[in-house]
């Protein structure tokens, strides 16, 4: 009686969901088209599944300051 998980296919990628996320995305409110573009727009599985449809100012900065740290140990690494 389980479910397939579901899957959203972008382009060439597939994002596939388990049910545990799929709930809290639904109670979150966030539907397809919020699922494509913040993918088209580079964030994270986390922020996908986690991040409300509205979000504050606040934790919109708070998204970008850890995406940019992420891409600057990146460079660093690739660098090395």
């Amino acid at each position: 009686m389980n479910k397939e998980p579901y899957k959203a296919k972008i382009g060439e990628h597939e994002l596939i969901f388990n049910n545990d996320e799929v709930k809290k995305m639904k109670q979150l409110g966030i539907t397809r088209s919020i699922i494509v573009n913040r993918f088209k727009n580079g964030w994270s599985r986390f922020y996908i599944v986690n991040q409300p449809k509205r979000m504050s100012r606040k934790d919109f900065d708070k998204m970008l300051t850890i995406r940019k740290q992420k891409s600057i140990v990146k460079a660093a690494a690739y660098k090395l």
